[in-house]
């Protein structure tokens, strides 16, 4: 199925990794799903990212974009904007 779906990037929420008991398991499914996206040249983003160790983690694993409160809260447009674009 998802070499039909038209996809151009992958994103992981990392709940994936929080919820479970076996996180030696957790982590080969992850790894597994990284190298697949960059065998099908997609950039991976994981999602609910919170400490620098995760960002250092997933790097290493791989991951090309990060969001979570690591980097900031939710928050609106403009208030993004403002912080974060230069004009």
């Amino acid at each position: 199925m998802l070499k039909d779906i038209p996809f151009d990037i992958l994103k992981i929420d990392m709940e994936f990794l929080h919820s479970t008991k076996n996180e030696e398991r957790s982590y080969a499914i992850l790894d597994a799903i990284i190298k697949l996206s960059k065998n099908l040249k997609m950039p991976v983003i994981t999602e609910g990212v919170e400490t620098k160790e995760q960002v250092e983690f997933l790097t290493k694993m791989g991951t090309d974009y990060f969001q979570g409160f690591y980097f900031d809260k939710p928050m609106p447009i403009a208030d993004f904007e403002a912080k974060y674009i230069k004009k």
